[in-house]
């Protein structure tokens, strides 16, 4: 399962959590030197933090008087529908399908209290399947003891990754149709500057 949890939930039920089966830390508070302890199995991944702007809007309580609402939306949606976003959510997806561990997003407590529920939707809208393996984490660990010991069966697995295959394939031809889009916008521009021809007499 893969379960989205603050780093206080983390630092306060860390024991509890990595006893029921392998599993795996993201660290994605965006911090400079992880505030995290220091275990073995413990990654990076920055494209799931939230950016520290979206974060600090919070920190005034007048936000929405000197916010640009739009905007707000704006950094939003260029986060969680980003392609950055959408490439980690796959490797996240891929690490727990992998061995079916319990894989820990740890995200900063303003970002986990704000936007917990647009992270789900996110990674939803990113892989369908993932409704049925992502997991908020309650503060209150012991809610979700059945989804930390849950072993997924071998031809549930095997779904998945039928998913993740196809899911990556369709990024593979985007990415492609995008290089392509983009190389010929080039090529037009070029040749609508005649190559500098234009500056001969």
């Amino acid at each position: 399962m893969i379960f989205l949890l603050s780093e206080k939930i983390w630092n306060k039920s860390k024991k509890k959590l990595v006893e029921p089966k392998n599993y795996i830390i993201v660290d994605a508070t965006d911090s400079d030197g992880s505030r995290l302890d220091k275990f073995t199995n413990l990654v990076t991944i920055d494209n799931l933090a939230l950016p520290p702007k979206l974060i600090h809007v919070f920190d005034d309580e007048s936000f929405e008087e000197i916010m640009d609402m739009d905007a707000l939306k704006e950094m939003e949606d260029k986060f969680f529908h980003g392609p950055k976003f959408e490439a980690a959510v796959m490797a996240v997806i891929s690490a727990f399908v992998d061995e079916d561990i319990n894989v820990f997003i740890i995200i900063r407590n303003k970002a986990y209290a704000a936007w917990r529920k647009k992270y789900k939707k996110a990674f939803i809208e990113v892989f369908p399947k993932a409704s049925n393996f992502f997991v908020i984490l309650s503060k209150k660990v012991s809610e979700n003891e059945k989804d930390l010991y849950f072993n997924f069966s071998s031809p549930e697995l095997e779904e998945i990754k039928r998913g993740i295959a196809k899911k990556e394939k369709e990024m593979e031809e985007r990415t492609k149709k995008a290089k392509k889009k983009s190389k010929d916008k080039k090529k037009k521009k070029k040749w609508k500057t005649g190559l500098g021809f234009e500056d001969w007499d």
